[in-house]
């Protein structure tokens, strides 16, 4: 039946942050450049997250998520800023289609804006991860195989604009990152027997 289940849960939230975590960079003689885990003096944040769930058809199962923020850091204990803002956002989707009773098809995509840093901003990022899981043996064994980053768009970067020194920055990868894997359950477990879990992006977070 199409959209025999839909919940959907809106909050507003206020956040203050005593020594938040950032990404610093110095450089060191010419070339060489040195990024560290700093405390900020504080960071705030205030926004509406966005949480609709529910189903398309019986086996088509979703999960969407959006949040859309206010943000303002204080790096003046840095010698950055007191106040630097900006707004941001971030979004995923998880859809679940139920291809048979024991096969399963799971897309996860992910987006996030642009983030604040003392001396510039990290680079917005969205990527897609796909993955199939089949049961076996009365659904006693489980074979999967997922894929991150499916369409290669997934990559991490930063604009620095100091007064010690301009740069931008990418990583990324060359390839997606494939995963086969094989579990034998043994007794009862309280995990869904649809769950699919995905590799990292095997990039540093800043």
């Amino acid at each position: 039946m199409f959209g025999e289940s839909i919940t959907f849960t809106p909050t507003l939230y206020y956040r203050y942050t005593y020594d938040a975590f950032t990404s610093v960079s110095n450089i060191i003689g010419d070339s060489l450049v040195i990024s560290t885990v700093e405390n900020l003096s504080n960071e705030q944040a205030g926004g509406l997250e966005l949480i609709l769930s529910g189903n398309v058809f019986s086996w088509w199962d979703y999960d969407l998520s959006t949040n859309l923020f206010y943000n303002e850091i204080n790096s003046d204990n840095l010698g950055y800023a007191k106040n630097k803002n900006n707004f941001s956002g971030t979004g995923q989707l998880y859809s679940l289609f139920e291809i048979t009773g024991t096969t399963f098809l799971q897309l996860n995509l992910f987006y996030n804006s642009p983030v604040l840093l003392p001396q510039g901003e990290s680079n917005e990022t969205f990527y897609v991860n796909a993955g199939l899981k089949q049961m076996l043996f009365d659904k006693q064994v489980a074979l999967t195989f997922t894929v991150t980053d499916i369409f290669r768009t997934y990559e991490e970067g930063w604009k620095i604009n100091s007064f010690e020194f301009n740069q931008a920055a990418k990583l990324y990868r060359d390839e997606p990152v494939f995963y086969l894997g094989f579990s034998w359950r043994i007794g009862g477990s309280t995990k869904s027997e649809s769950d699919l879990e995905f590799e990292e992006t095997g990039l540093k977070k800043l």
